[in-house]
């Protein structure tokens, strides 16, 4: 279906990525687009910032005799270096999980290993770059402080009124291991608030399971809560990588996850129509179908604001630089979030400071209100330097 009605907006490039991430891929149409690859360096790196290098090697290896040897031997090399790293990390969230254990904080993994694991039957067949950990919020300092005794740095050094105003806005703290350079994002809430869910509604920390994995057992979400999870994460960031969605695509179908159950339960967070519409956009990136007993997923409105949506996001898709959505996707966050409060919230943030603006200049509590000064040149910035 994708490649049928997208055709002209759609690279080669993506074209044969967005089909190496398939479950059932369609060898005919990977080996013509293979030979259509013009630019392997370009190919290359959009395979790897779009998150989906693994699958994408792990294909194409078969065809070793159409893909010029050096860059399949740095494709082979990278995957090597991926699977390294990876492994490391895995080892790295077991200890630390045991480390707050230990100390009577129960912490829950998310994404990272324990989602590759699920999803692709493996740590190594998903790309990660930071372990995403939540805990309670009343034992966040804690935990901070567990991490700091095991070689561990805050990424932002704030000022506590600056924590304090960043409360609403950030919902985690990034630490980073002075010696292998890993990065803990370690979560107290998952509602973030550049994008007004309420997912604690859902009681993300006392509805969870053990999760095998290397040998270890890690509390995880239960599955059709990670489902809405990842749905709001992917949705909030505008599925800029082709990676989020290949994660859903992927738990629909080995893990069986039960879809009305989804749906219902999204209901009561007012994230219904981000889940509905990310099953559309499932539908058509990877030519399967979704059925659902009830008839949501028809909604004539959603459907013509996901294609459009769509539409968007795949002509970004073949650019290898940053993205910034402000202004082509507000609209379309603003529809998705049904209650109007939400949507009031959701324009508030766009003149709230964040981590970035302070750190950009270090001010006293007095002078805080210039950051509101400092923020739209810090967007400014983001918008023509990073696209």
């Amino acid at each position: 279906m994708i490649i049928e009605n997208y055709t002209k907006i759609l690279t080669n490039e993506i074209i044969l990525i967005i089909e190496c991430c398939k479950i059932s891929p369609d060898f005919i149409l990977i080996e013509e687009k293979i030979s259509q690859i013009k630019n392997w360096d370009n190919f290359i790196s959009l395979s790897y910032s779009h998150g989906v290098f693994p699958l994408v090697y792990k294909i194409l290896k078969k065809y070793d005799e159409k893909i010029p040897l050096d860059k399949l031997s740095f494709m082979k090399q990278t995957y090597m270096d991926i699977v390294k790293q990876n492994m490391l990390m895995t080892s790295e969230l077991i200890k630390i999980s045991k480390l707050l254990e230990e100390n009577d904080i129960k912490s829950i993994a998310f994404k990272g290993p324990t989602l590759s694991q699920m999803a692709y039957g493996d740590v190594v067949s998903r790309q990660y770059v930071d372990l995403d950990v939540l805990v309670n919020e009343s034992l966040l300092e804690s935990a901070k402080k567990i991490l700091e005794e095991n070689n561990y740095l805050p990424k932002y050094n704030l000022e506590e009124y600056q924590k304090e105003n960043l409360k609403d806005v950030v919902h985690d703290i990034s630490m980073i291991n002075k010696t292998n350079g890993i990065n803990i994002e370690l979560h107290w809430t998952l509602s973030s608030g550049e994008f007004f869910i309420d997912l604690e509604k859902l009681d993300y920390l006392s509805d969870t399971k053990k999760y095998q994995i290397s040998n270890s057992d890690l509390n995880i979400f239960s599955n059709e809560k990670l489902f809405i999870y990842l749905c709001v994460h992917g949705y909030k960031h505008l599925w800029e990588r082709i990676e989020w969605l290949v994660d859903i695509y992927y738990l629909i179908i080995k893990e069986n996850i039960d879809l009305e159950k989804v749906v219902e339960k999204s209901k009561s967070v007012d994230a219904d129509r981000i889940v509905l519409s990310t099953l559309i956009i499932c539908q058509k990136m990877f030519d399967f179908k979704i059925e659902l007993k009830s008839n949501y997923i028809e909604d004539k409105k959603l459907n013509i604001v996901t294609n459009k949506m769509l539409e968007k996001i795949l002509q970004e898709y073949a650019l290898l630089k940053e993205k910034n959505h402000t202004k082509q996707f507000s609209m379309i966050h603003l529809y998705m979030l049904k209650k109007i409060s939400n949507k009031i919230k959701y324009l508030k943030t766009f003149f709230e400071p964040t981590e970035d603006d302070y750190s950009v200049i270090k001010l006293p509590k007095y002078l805080n209100n210039l950051y509101f000064l400092i923020r739209p040149f810090n967007i400014l910035k983001r918008v023509l330097f990073k696209r």
